[in-house]
C-alpha cells in the first residue's frame, strides 16, 4: 500500500463568515485515518439534511474518512465523506492525517469490492439508475470504467500542484533536461 502522512497546521479563527480552515472537500483516495485531538475542527456534511456536523473530539479516538478511490471500487454504496475544517477554537489547531492508498499497480474497477455480496440488494429503484448513470458517464471517458491506482493519484497529484510537470527539451547550451 501506498501511505502518506502528513503535518497540517489551522490557526484560530477571528471571523466565521469570511475565513476558513480548508473548504468543503473529499479526500482523493482510498481511506484517510486522523486521531482526534482537544482542538476539532472538522466537520462534515450531513447528506440527508444538508448541514454540517461538528466533530466533537474525543479522547484517544480515530476519524476514518472514505475517499473517492473507495467509493468508486464500491460502486458508489460507500460514499466519500465531504468535510471541511472549521478552527472554532482560540488556539492553533495541528492535524496529522494519514492517508492510505492501494499499492499503486492495483486497478480500481468500478463496483469490483461490492459485487457478488448482495450489499446493494437494499438500494431502491432510484439509486439503482443514478448509480448506472454514474458508471456510464465513467465508461464513456474509460472504454472499461478501470483505472489503475497510479493513474489516479497522479491526476490528483498534478491537478493539485504537488506534482510537476518535467520538460525534456534542450537546453541552450545542447544539455539534458530542464525542469
Amino acid at each position: 500500500p501506498v501511505a502518506t502522512h502528513r503535518l497540517l497546521h489551522y490557526w484560530p479563527m477571528s471571523d466565521f463568515d469570511k475565513q476558513i480552515g480548508v473548504g468543503e472537500h473529499t479526500d482523493y483516495g482510498l481511506l484517510t485515518i486522523l486521531r482526534q485531538d482537544s482542538v476539532g475542527g472538522l466537520q462534515v456534511l450531513n447528506a440527508k439534511e444538508l448541514r454540517w456536523v461538528h466533530c466533537c473530539p474525543v479522547d484517544d479516538a480515530f476519524v476514518v474518512n472514505l475517499g473517492d478511490m473507495l467509493a468508486r471500487w464500491t460502486g458508489h454504496i460507500f460514499k466519500s465523506t465531504i468535510h471541511r475544517v472549521v478552527n472554532t477554537s482560540s488556539e492553533e489547531r495541528f492535524s496529522v492525517p494519514y492517508f492510505l492508498e492501494p499499492n499503486m499497480d492495483t486497478t480500481i474497477v468500478h463496483g469490483a469490492l461490492c459485487e457478488g455480496t448482495g450489499a446493494g440488494a437494499a438500494v431502491d429503484e432510484h439509486a439503482r439508475r443514478c448509480r448506472l448513470r454514474r458508471v456510464w458517464a465513467e465508461r464513456r471517458r474509460s472504454p472499461t470504467g478501470d483505472e489503475m491506482s497510479e493513474a489516479i493519484l497522479e491526476r490528483f497529484y498534478r491537478a493539485s500542484g504537488q506534482l510537476k510537470v518535467r520538460s525534456f527539451s534542450k537546453t541552450a547550451a545542447g544539455g539534458g533536461p530542464t525542469a
